[in-house]
């Protein structure tokens, strides 16, 4: 039946995600063919290519312009973050100098990334690359303590992406093993074998993260005073 539902749209991601659960369970040698072996995720921290001194500027004055932005008190409805809000619009879109700046280094970042790690993704997602990317949608996210995400994919995307603007000392200094932590490859829906999350990602200042939009990812709630702030984005292939 997905198969089917792939042969009518081969881009969305929701039901990629539900083919890879699929086989995770029933065919791993299939899943391993055309998905992945290990959980594909790729970790960039800025720091190492503007310089801390630049990324510390850059994300005091995005964390100061975004808390702006969050100007409703409850997410969306539908939306897969629990206390916690969600700016709306096409966050990339507006004119702020460095978010505008950040946009450029995260593009350069994820076409280096692209272009040094062929086969990332498995074969749906390896056969779109054109070389470049455009944006897809983009928004903010800000929780406090216990806000978190629950399992879930970008339908409309390509190539998920999350950059870490501020995270609370509470997370840094966890009691939880995996408090705050991005979690990765625990499905959104229920399936006869139980599946944790492949991998953790521990959030930080300055950290991006890249993942295939049809990957399940969630976030794990933390305990303590504070708030994580994020932006989000998709991208796709250009044309």
């Amino acid at each position: 039946v997905i198969e089917r539902l792939l042969d009518q749209d081969a881009n969305q991601q929701y039901w990629l995600a539900l083919l890879e659960t699929a086989l995770r369970i029933v065919d791993p040698e299939k899943h391993r063919r055309l998905f992945f072996d290990a959980v594909p995720f790729q970790v960039v921290d800025l720091g190492d290519s503007v310089g801390n001194a630049e990324l510390f500027r850059l994300n005091t004055l995005l964390e100061v312009w975004l808390n702006d932005q969050h100007c409703f008190q409850r997410a969306p409805l539908g939306q897969s973050v629990l206390d916690g809000t969600q700016t709306a619009g096409n966050l990339f879109d507006l004119s702020f100098s460095a978010l505008n700046r950040l946009w450029r280094v995260l593009e350069q970042e994820i076409l280096s990334f692209l272009q040094t790690t062929p086969g990332f993704g498995g074969v749906y997602f390896d056969g779109r690359k054109t070389g470049g990317v455009r944006l897809e949608s983009s928004w903010s996210i800000k929780v406090a303590e216990l806000g978190h995400h629950v399992p879930h994919v970008h339908s409309k995307g390509w190539l998920s992406c999350v950059y870490y603007v501020s995270v609370p000392e509470a997370i840094e200094q966890r009691n939880g093993e995996n408090e705050g932590f991005l979690g990765l490859g625990r499905p959104g829906v229920t399936v006869p074998s139980h599946l944790s999350p492949s991998a953790f990602v521990e959030p930080k200042p300055g950290r991006l993260v890249v993942f295939p939009s049809y990957l399940w990812h969630e976030t794990v709630a933390f305990i303590g005073k504070g708030e994580r702030m994020v932006i989000a984005f998709d991208v796709l292939p250009s044309p």
